[in-house]
């Protein structure tokens, strides 16, 4: 059953918490109601007490180098991949050990010195950027039955973001009809967390950046589907990322300040997935992992 997001609002310039935007599952998809909150500061630290208490294991992954080459999808510009070095070192900022991230040409090579093994296969997929992430007024969605076939029912089209389409709503039996998209992931700064909130509940604080670069583009939709104007009849905002989308949201307020917030019936993998795809659809360049190794100290 489809369950749209139905509050993205912030309207004050807040800080973030100490969350952790990393990924994890398969989701981020647009499930649960969402309510209008403050962002939330709250973290949920999970300590394996046994691990702790237990005698040291005879099994412990060697600690190694792990090099990672990203390629992009599409020839970028010079800034545009410059840019992504610069956002994938402050990514790595807290990564123990030395961090090298060499741009050569369209490949970016990121090396990580003295990382343990089991957490290489992590560490590739979540600095992958796989595709561009866009906003796009929703014009209508319908619900397909588990057993109907969804093609012959609606149209629904590969990605093309300068034209209007039916796209499915990740993880759900859902459809919607989008307009074409009134800007890109690039709103965001790279800083979208997934926060345990003071009622327990799961939430994704992006921040947004200021003026002309963010907010501006970032509120043109707003106040379009705050309006339900003809170009936004559903007040639902879109998340598309190559033809699906991650998140559907009802706009509750006619223009963002600082940082907006996803909040609804999220699993805490849920809330890291979709801040990951916010994260990593910030970026201005889509980068895919070409290869990926780990040499054992």
């Amino acid at each position: 059953m489809r369950r749209l997001l139905t509050g993205v609002l912030m309207i004050a310039l807040v800080g973030c918490g100490s969350g952790d935007g990393g990924g994890s599952g398969d989701g981020g998809g647009a499930k649960g109601t969402t309510t209008l909150a403050a962002p939330g500061t709250d973290t949920t630290t999970v300590v394996d007490t046994e691990a702790t208490s237990a005698p040291a294991s005879t099994d412990v992954a060697p600690l190694g180098t792990l090099t990672v080459v990203f390629v992009t999808s599409r020839t970028a510009s010079d800034d545009s991949l410059d840019l992504a070095v610069e956002t994938l070192k402050r990514r790595l900022d807290d990564t123990p050990g030395e961090v090298l991230v060499v741009r050569d040409g369209q490949r970016i090579t990121v090396t990580l010195h003295d990382v343990p093994q089991p957490s290489t296969d992590d560490l590739a997929s979540g600095l992958a950027v796989g595709g561009m992430l866009t906003l796009r007024p929703v014009l209508q969605c319908q619900t397909i039955a588990p057993t109907s076939d969804a093609a012959d029912t609606v149209p629904v089209q590969g990605d093309d973001p300068s034209t209007g389409q039916w796209l499915r709503v990740r993880g759900t039996d859902s459809y919607c009809a989008v307009g074409a998209a009134m800007g890109t992931g690039e709103v965001f700064s790279d800083a979208t967390q997934a926060q345990s909130a003071d009622n327990g509940q799961w939430v994704v604080t992006a921040p947004i950046k200021p003026g002309a670069a963010g907010e501006d583009v970032l509120n043109a939709l707003a106040s379009e589907c705050y309006a339900h104007s003809d170009l936004c009849p559903t007040g639902e905002m879109a998340l598309d990322l190559d033809g699906e989308l991650v998140s559907v949201a009802t706009v509750q307020v006619p223009s963002f300040s600082g940082s907006l917030q996803i909040s609804g019936s999220f699993t805490e993998d849920e809330a890291r997935a979709l801040a990951q795809v916010i994260n990593v659809g910030s970026l201005p360049v889509a980068l895919v992992v070409e290869s990926s190794t780990f040499t054992p100290n």
